[in-house]
């Protein structure tokens, strides 16, 4: 599962650039520094809101399973869990 995922380490800098913003939740906003280090396509998260100010797309898990069957035709068949 590697092959499709980037492990990002967040150093020094990125916590004092992340206290430096005002973000209402300063963990949100280092998800978000991370993935924009990375250079992600999208955060999958239950709180779309507190992603707002991110420069990367944030998205529910079942807005991302949709924009999967949209953009990819890929369905994922949850019934089978």
């Amino acid at each position: 599962s590697l092959d499709f995922l980037n492990v990002c380490a967040l150093d020094q800098d990125d916590i004092a650039d992340a206290a430096a913003q005002d973000w209402p939740d300063f963990e949100d906003c280092l998800i978000a520094m991370g993935a924009a280090k990375v250079e992600a396509d999208f955060i999958i998260t239950r709180d779309e809101a507190g992603f707002a100010r991110s420069p990367i797309r944030a998205m529910s898990p079942d807005g991302f399973f949709q924009h999967l069957q949209e953009t990819c035709n890929i369905t994922y068949d949850f019934e089978s869990f």
